[in-house]
């Protein structure tokens, strides 16, 4: 199965796609929160889009079918407080779910607490040792990605990495 795990965000969102348990595609998307929402919307639903419609061949070794996501995994959002950026933040599954729903692809979200007790071994596993389980089981260098993406944004992309690795081994 083709899914791709999000890691939801306002200004960045990480992605990664796998094909049954091999990543073949990760990275970052810079979106902007101040723009109308309407185009917020639009440029998430294109980011996905583009990603799905720019699969190869060469990275799915598949036969001449026709390459396409079969299911997109986020994790479980949750309010904990009220202020705007959290409302958006809100909407974001909402905007994945919507999209998903019209091409025709499975929807699920996973809880914090479940992605780092099958990732990490621990529901209450550190970030860290998180991207640790992560880098650990597909052999990424996490040096390269910190030089690549930034600290910050690197737990981005592993989360993205983390929440599709936690649906694969869910079953």
């Amino acid at each position: 199965m083709i899914r791709m795990g999000i890691d939801p965000g306002t200004n960045e969102m990480g992605y990664a796609v796998f094909n049954d348990n091999q990543i073949i595609k990760f990275g970052l998307w810079k979106l902007n929160k101040e723009q109308l929402i309407k185009n917020f919307i639009n440029d998430i639903e294109n980011k996905i889009i583009d990603v799905s419609n720019n699969l190869s061949t060469a990275q799915i070794i598949m036969g001449p079918e026709k390459i396409r996501i079969q299911r997109i995994v986020i994790e479980k959002m949750f309010m904990s407080r009220n202020n705007k950026h959290l409302a958006l933040l809100n909407i974001i599954p909402r905007i994945i779910e919507d999209l998903t729903k019209s091409l025709n692809i499975e929807y699920c979200e996973i809880h914090n607490a479940t992605i780092k007790k099958l990732v990490a071994g621990n529901g209450r596993a550190q970030k860290d040792e998180v991207v640790k389980s992560v880098c650990k089981t597909y052999n990424l260098n996490f040096d390269y990605m910190i030089a690549m993406y930034g600290k910050k944004l690197v737990y981005n992309v592993t989360d993205a990495i983390s929440i599709a690795l936690a649906d694969i081994l869910s079953g």
